[in-house]
């Protein structure tokens, strides 16, 4: 049954493509989203549920490899120096994928003969770059 619900769940990112623009509307502020017609509170909402969608359904078929889609969009938007939702969406879909299979070939190869869980690869070096991200953007403020 979780199966068929988390394959039904496989237009959620399209979906999330679909609202780039009302993202790029939300970097200009909330009075300026709503100057132009953009209900604020009820995107917000409409945000979160994708998002909280997208990533429960990741770690409930995959496990603890989430940090990767936590950790992409950040690597995208300091690669790309840019906030538009339109590019960085699709590249840190493609970071992600690569992140997943550096860190599935590494938790292959790393001690040769033990394969070790990629979860844990990923949850260690994953969580530990956002902790820096994290210190990072306190200490700018």
């Amino acid at each position: 049954m979780w199966e068929i619900y988390c394959h039904g769940l496989s237009y959620l990112p399209p979906a999330s493509m679909l609202i780039a623009r009302v993202l790029n509307l939300l970097r200009l502020g909330d009075e300026a989203a709503q100057g132009r017609g953009l209900p604020v509170q009820t995107v917000r909402l409409l945000i979160l549920f994708i998002g909280v969608l997208l990533v429960s359904s990741v770690i409930a078929n995959c496990g603890p490899i989430g940090y990767i889609s936590l950790l992409a969009p950040h690597l995208a938007r300091k690669m790309l120096r840019t906030e538009n939702a339109f590019k960085v969406l699709p590249t840190a879909a493609m970071i992600g994928s690569v992140l997943l299979l550096g860190a599935d070939l590494a938790a292959r190869l790393l001690f040769y003969p033990l394969e070790i869980p990629v979860g844990l690869l990923t949850t260690i070096i994953g969580g530990s770059i956002l902790l820096i991200f994290l210190v990072k953007r306190r200490s700018n403020k």
